[in-house]
């Protein structure tokens, strides 16, 4: 479970404070208000089109797996976005991020619910990780200004690239101290939305 609670907490930090980032990548790349409008849609369009596929796969493969491919979705995302030269090549990155995040959020969840039978252990450790949102959102702002003032934007692709080396990390230790790896529930929109 504490490989879920480290994984959960990298993926909530993969989404704080994007919109303070939107404007310096923008005047960066020198974008047109229309990339700066797609660039605030991206993440939640990425995210959304990732959730049924999530189901889908969540029942034909372990959950650690699909943690291990949200950490390389994430981590890859994030080197694209830290490297690239063009707004193009950016906006893949940050949907190549938000996919990886958006699985490793509903993953790590359903991991947590799986390794906790106990009714007010369940209630307890969910209550604990619901403390993690507003924990990040209270400590990544201020660590995101010291580094657009201080470095630029590109440095807060750092902090994304550390958060994807985690998942892979929490994802490995996962797998070692899960024999029968429980599988993630689906989505029950999921067949519908996949034909």
């Amino acid at each position: 479970m504490g490989a879920a609670a480290l994984a959960l907490a990298c993926g909530f930090l993969a989404v704080v404070d994007w919109c303070q980032l939107v404007v310096p990548i923008q005047q960066s790349f020198e974008a047109s208000g229309a990339a700066e409008l797609l660039l605030r849609q991206v993440p939640d369009m990425a995210g959304l089109f990732a959730l049924p596929w999530i189901g889908v796969l969540g029942a034909r493969i372990a959950p650690q797996r699909m943690l291990l491919g949200a950490g390389a979705f994430m981590l890859g995302g994030a080197l694209v976005m830290a490297m690239s030269p063009v707004i193009s090549l950016f906006v893949a990155g940050v949907a190549l991020l938000s996919v990886g995040r958006v699985i490793v959020l509903s993953v790590a969840v359903a991991m947590v619910a799986e390794a906790v039978q106990d009714d007010r252990r369940r209630a307890s450790a969910f209550a604990t990780l619901g403390m993690m949102a507003p924990a990040l959102e209270l400590l990544a702002p201020p660590l995101v200004a010291w580094l657009l003032g201080h470095i630029g934007w590109r440095a807060v692709s750092g902090v994304w690239i550390g958060a994807g080396v985690v998942v892979l990390l929490a994802s490995r230790l996962a797998c070692a101290g899960v024999r029968n790896p429980p599988a993630v529930v689906r989505t029950p929109w999921a067949p519908l939305m996949m034909g």
